[in-house]
């Protein structure tokens, strides 16, 4: 069971809300399996559902200034939150996500054609440690990938 909301919202001319919530209280029903860290059967009935937080949300905001014939210069701000998950379904603590935050910023020059652009941007930019995947490997220990450190870059595009 789950709901899932999204707004856009423009209040003023240059300035662009977006916002998106989503809760789930998912959970395993009538599913046994046989764990591989163990080899012993297990009901997993009631376990949530792996990779999957309870609390999920957005927010971003952006203005965009008009250059007039040299086209528009936009900054853009998001935010992101996510709940705490397990990476598998057996709902082992070593091998799940604590909540985290993130923050990500943009500055784009877009020409008045809209045919090129160029942004800069920096992802992650509060610098959070976390997991995009994580599983036990019996007994030698749990396998864990880290998700990408503060990142900062330029992208150049081209539509034709």
């Amino acid at each position: 069971m789950g709901i899932e909301f999204a707004a856009t919202a423009a209040p003023l001319q240059p300035l662009l809300l977006n916002l998106s919530f989503a809760y789930i209280d998912g959970e395993y029903q009538g599913y046994v399996t046989t764990n591989p860290d163990t080899g012993l059967v297990e009901d997993l009935t009631g376990n949530r559902l792996n990779q999957s937080p309870r609390f999920k949300g957005n927010l971003g905001a952006s203005w965009t200034w008009s250059l007039g014939d040299a086209g528009d210069l936009t900054l853009r701000g998001e935010y992101s939150h996510s709940g705490d998950y397990f990476f598998t379904q057996f709902n082992n603590p070593s091998v799940a996500e604590d909540g985290y935050e993130l923050w990500n910023a943009f500055l784009t020059y877009a020409s008045a054609d809209e045919r090129w652009e160029i942004a800069a941007w920096g992802k992650n930019l509060n610098d959070e440690v976390h997991y995009v995947q994580a599983f036990n490997t019996g007994g030698l220990g749990t396998r864990a990938w880290l998700a990408a450190p503060r990142t900062y870059g330029v992208r150049i595009g081209f539509r034709y």
